[in-house]
């Protein structure tokens, strides 16, 4: 009985001296309105002046002003005490520090911000930032680059200022996103669309050149494009990852993601028609998936028979602009292109008559507009090269192996 009790008494001790080494370790945040401490306002006695700074041996100078209300409006302001990330100045007059230049200073004090934001520091350790900066290139952002110092504020609030922040670096990427249709929409209000921190994250940035960052690219768009409740308030369909994933360019990038291939031979992504950071409306003129674009789009990997195409009569009428001619995507599909020998293929042999050329080449519309004889699939199915074709045939004349294909 007298051991429980001895136990029980140590164990309350344990406990209590647990929370007074959290309550000391830490400082008491100040809750919402209660004035600066008298630490604080010690500081901003001498760091209130305007004219306050420090020359460095570079000759850059670094204001050491701090406007008042501009921390107590920050998310620290009420919360943390001067000390708390000045940690190496607890005496006045101040030690002497030895700064070469600006950036020694912000890199003195890179590590401040780990003892309360622990899990974000160490995201910041698998970046491309940190892996730069570890190379020693001290342009690489640090913690205060984004955020600030004495200025930190709610991140992403408005969302829009996450995009303006990275164009710090980044002006020429920011200029081809801001007049993208999610630059656009974020400058106008719109939180739906994605900022920067929504496709590359915040803290463990990826180098986006590689090729493991590529293969995840149609992930990466299907978090906003297969949402139902999103893409209906738009208008969009959100069967795009699921059909890329079945068509040829999808089940190649599923392979080479599997067996991590090299770069240089990685297939098409989203990005590699609809464009990186400058995505347009497929309306748009210069879209590289508007209409006319097409050819050229494709040509990027296909460049021989972009060239056939050019120099067909499909790719004559789609260079003097008409909208009746086909490009790639109305034969191969959008999403669900695949490979001319599979059978489930728009350009198998099989499928050619019965349901691609068919589409045009039936009507009557072709005969009014530019005088070209209609019915041409009717004929072909009731010829003998037609009635083997129905039978199973994949050998005999389809409509390619008279006309071609590209050309």
């Amino acid at each position: 009985m007298i051991i429980r009790k001895h136990k029980r008494f140590l164990d309350a001790a344990l406990i209590f001296t647990g929370i007074l080494l959290v309550l000391f370790a830490f400082p008491r945040p100040l809750s919402a309105g209660e004035p600066a401490s008298p630490d604080v306002e010690f500081c901003l006695s001498c760091h209130s002046n305007k004219d306050l700074e420090l020359v460095l041996p570079s000759g850059e100078k670094r204001s050491l002003f701090v406007e008042p209300e501009t921390f107590a409006r920050s998310v620290h302001g009420g919360k943390l005490r001067c000390t708390d990330c000045h940690s190496d100045i607890s005496t006045y007059p101040h030690p002497a520090r030895s700064f070469k230049n600006l950036r020694e200073f912000s890199l003195a004090y890179q590590e401040t911000c780990k003892s309360c934001h622990f899990d974000n520091y160490t995201k910041t350790l698998d970046s491309v930032h940190y892996a730069l900066l570890a190379k020693g290139n001290l342009k690489a952002p640090l913690c205060v680059d984004c955020h600030g110092a004495h200025n930190v504020s709610r991140p992403g609030v408005p969302k829009s200022r996450i995009s303006a922040t990275c164009s710090r670096c980044h002006q020429a990427i920011y200029d081809l996103y801001k007049r993208s249709v999610h630059g656009e929409a974020l400058q106008g209000g719109n939180t739906d669309a994605p900022a920067c921190v929504d496709c590359h994250r915040a803290h463990n940035i990826e180098d986006p050149r590689t090729s493991s960052f590529r293969l995840n690219t149609p992930e990466l768009c299907a978090r906003c494009h297969t949402d139902e409740k999103l893409m209906k308030k738009y208008g969009l369909s959100t069967m795009v990852l699921q059909t890329y994933l079945q068509d040829f360019h999808g089940m190649t990038a599923s392979l080479q993601k599997k067996q991590q291939i090299a770069p240089s031979v990685v297939t098409a992504v989203c990005t590699d028609c609809h464009g990186t950071h400058g995505i347009l409306a497929a309306t748009n003129p210069k879209s590289p998936i508007f209409k006319f674009n097409v050819p050229a789009t494709c040509g990027q990997c296909h460049e021989k028979v972009k060239q056939e195409f050019v120099a067909s009569i499909h790719g004559q009428a789609v260079a003097r602009g008409n909208w009746m001619a086909p490009v790639c995507t109305d034969c191969h599909g959008i999403h669900t292109i695949k490979a001319p020998t599979d059978p489930t293929s728009s350009v198998a042999a099989q499928a050619l008559a019965r349901t691609t050329c068919v589409r045009c080449h039936e009507g009557v519309r072709l005969t009014q507009e530019f005088g070209v004889p209609s019915s041409r699939v009717t004929t072909y199915m009731a010829s003998y090269h037609g009635l083997a074709s129905e039978l199973g045939s994949t050998v005999v004349a389809n409509c390619a192996s008279c006309h071609g294909v590209h050309n």
